[in-house]
């Protein structure tokens, strides 16, 4: 993994819109070919599907979903904003502070 790519508990992970699979992640090098419509959160939302629904439909946004902090290790409610070209869909997510 290379650090410029990881920072705390953020990020970057990039989807091939074609084959519907991880190409790039930046934390879990596991997911990397992987099936993204497997991709559930902690509490079994298909937020994989939901990404990729949501690309189709407008090409960028935001999907809230709990998932496990690498940090903390714990379940948090996190945010994963994303954009999509013609071939993939580069996102990136963050954790919610308490107060959000």
């Amino acid at each position: 993994l290379d650090a410029k790519y990881l920072r705390d508990d953020l990020y970057a992970f990039v989807v091939d819109r074609e084959t519907q699979r991880f190409i790039a992640h930046g934390y879990n090098l596991g997911l990397v070919g992987s099936d993204f419509r497997k991709l559930h959160s902690a509490d079994r939302h298909p937020i994989g599907n939901q990404i990729l629904e949501a690309a189709a439909q407008s090409g960028s946004g935001r999907i809230p979903y709990l998932w496990p902090n690498p940090v903390t290790r714990k379940n948090e409610p996190k945010v994963t904003l994303f954009e999509a070209t013609d071939s993939y869909i580069v996102a990136v997510g963050y954790y919610l502070d308490e107060e959000q």
